[in-house]
């Protein structure tokens, strides 16, 4: 009993211990200005250089996941580049080498933690040479497109075709078709077909080979079909002409300035071969002629050339391009003196004029027509023509006005002397 009686107060004795111990609360003395962690900062890849480059300094996208100093290894530097964010971060490699770059490294050493990252490795790219060619060399070919094709069905034995090419060049047809046009301007160019039978024609491909012998792709013509016309072969028409016939000795003349443009006849249908033309109209004529003119170009820049030619007129543009060249230079005397006159009608002297002073190289004067003098303004344009049989026989009858007969005549002379 009495045993018992002191197991009892020993146990009392050490509940009373126990109990203020536990019930005590622990107070750490923590001093806040040191982290309880310290990590280093963690680095990924962003975006790689990639994996064939002709970039020798060539960026580089990483993630820094603390601020810091950039430090570099291997290949690949970046002196221009030594602060991280705490983010995405592009570097710009300092120049590389051609070659395989596999050994370049990135560290961070934080700026807050001090401690420095574990090496990010840049995945292994290569830079490749660039073969840079001298600026003068053109290695790049014409690129040909269909504009226009010719109507599927024609009774047009001379049909037109219009395609476009980047580059001017040289015209050369493939099959059945062929032209005489042979230059190429850049822009759409519109080539009339020489005379084409009866029949399906659907090899026809035309080709442009620009200055440097670049050859441009085949550009097939899409089939077309011509079918014979309800005229006799007696009376049958030169190209889509109808008061001009195939057996007009100018025929192949009118042919030749539709396929540049230059003429294309009236809006019924007709050449009028006989008619006269005006100053303002030959001035298009020359330009159209030589490619001197592009429609999408302002000549004029909101001043008139001549007085007398207002921006409302339709040949505003062809005649400030006319001066600027020197095609065209007004009157220079007289009642008309200072103006051009737009709708007189042309003389053979002011003609060659217009047409010859789009040639190249000095034209020297003498004899040549007896109706034209030593003195005349006019005289070497006419001992030109005289040479090269422009206006045929011994006098040039200067103040004769010029037929549209007459103009195509002569330009296709030109063309056949390689001129034009």
């Amino acid at each position: 009993m009495k045993i018992f009686s002191k197991i009892t107060a020993a146990l009392s004795l050490a509940v009373l211990v126990v109990v203020p111990f536990q019930a005590m609360a622990f107070v750490p003395n923590i001093d806040p200005t040191i982290p309880v962690f310290n990590f280093a900062p963690q680095l990924a890849v962003v975006t790689a250089v990639a994996a064939e480059t002709y970039d020798t300094t060539p960026d580089f996208t990483f993630n820094s996941t603390e601020a810091g100093t950039i430090n570099y290894s291997g290949d690949c530097k970046a002196t221009s580049y030594t602060n991280a964010v705490a983010g995405n971060n592009t570097v710009t490699f300092d120049s590389l080498s051609v070659g395989m770059h596999s050994n370049c490294k990135i560290t961070v050493k934080g700026t807050s933690s001090t401690m420095t990252s574990a090496e990010l490795v840049v995945p292994a790219f290569e830079v490749k040479l660039f073969l840079v060619l001298p600026p003068t060399i053109d290695i790049l070919a014409p690129k040909l497109s269909v504009v226009s094709g010719v109507a599927t069905t024609t009774q047009d034995h001379t049909p037109d075709f219009t395609f476009k090419s980047d580059e001017a060049g040289t015209i050369t047809y493939g099959g059945s078709c062929s032209s005489a046009a042979t230059a190429a301007v850049a822009g759409n160019n519109t080539v009339t077909f020489n005379n084409l039978s009866a029949g399906t024609y659907n090899n026809c491909t035309i080709k442009v080979t620009d200055a440097a012998a670049n050859v441009s792709n085949v550009l097939e013509v899409p089939t077309f079909t011509v079918i014979e016309t309800l005229l006799p072969p007696a009376v049958a028409i030169c190209g889509t002409f109808s008061d001009v016939m195939t057996s007009d000795s100018d025929c192949e003349a009118i042919l030749y300035v539709k396929s540049l443009g230059s003429m294309t006849g009236n809006p019924d249908g007709t050449f009028a071969p006989d008619s006269l033309l005006q100053r303002d109209q030959i001035a298009k004529i020359a330009l159209v002629t030589f490619a001197q003119f592009d429609a999408t170009t302002d000549y004029c820049a909101s001043k008139a050339a001549f007085p007398d030619v207002s921006e409302s007129s339709w040949a505003y543009q062809y005649v400030c391009r006319a001066k600027l060249l020197g095609v065209v230079t007004g009157y220079a005397s007289g009642a008309d003196k200072g103006f051009f006159r737009p709708a007189r009608s042309v003389n053979r002297a002011e003609f060659l004029a217009f047409m010859l002073r789009n040639l190249s190289g000095t034209m020297v004067g003498g004899s040549s027509y007896t109706d034209v003098s030593s003195g005349d303004w006019f005289n070497k344009y006419a001992k030109f023509s005289y040479d090269n049989s422009l206006f045929a026989g011994t006098k040039l009858n200067p103040t004769n006005f010029t037929t549209r007969r007459e103009v195509a005549r002569v330009i296709f002379k030109l063309h056949l002397l390689g001129k034009i």
